[in-house]
């Protein structure tokens, strides 16, 4: 709920943004448009994490996005190369993992 209420902050701060919201586990369960997240019921998921997969949707489907936000407890598992692009680590203020990512920038939410 608290990523659901950031992104949604993100698209009011941000309201021409372009993009999309992945939910992945251990395998990537929805690709929605952003200017669809309001009508998005459901994220699957739960349990076992990896990023990987985020990655690798992206790099199969050629974009190349200006950043990649990632909302997470940063209990998960990371690529191994480093991406060309910026990436946020959005992470809970209580429940999380430390902040050591192999590659990019970890912000805590203060909510």
């Amino acid at each position: 709920n608290n990523f659901v209420s950031e992104i949604k902050g993100l698209m009011a701060y941000f309201p021409r943004a372009k993009g999309w919201v992945m939910d992945c586990d251990a395998s990537v369960g929805q690709v929605i448009e952003l200017e669809k997240m309001k009508q998005v019921k459901h994220f699957y998921g739960g349990g076992g994490t990896s990023h990987v997969p985020v990655f690798k949707e992206i790099r199969k489907r050629e974009w190349n996005p200006k950043v990649v936000v990632c909302f997470t407890d940063l209990y998960t598992d990371f690529p191994n190369n480093k991406p060309p692009y910026p990436v946020l680590w959005l992470v809970p203020k209580q429940n999380h993992a430390g902040d050591k990512v192999p590659f990019g920038r970890v912000i805590v939410m203060q909510s």
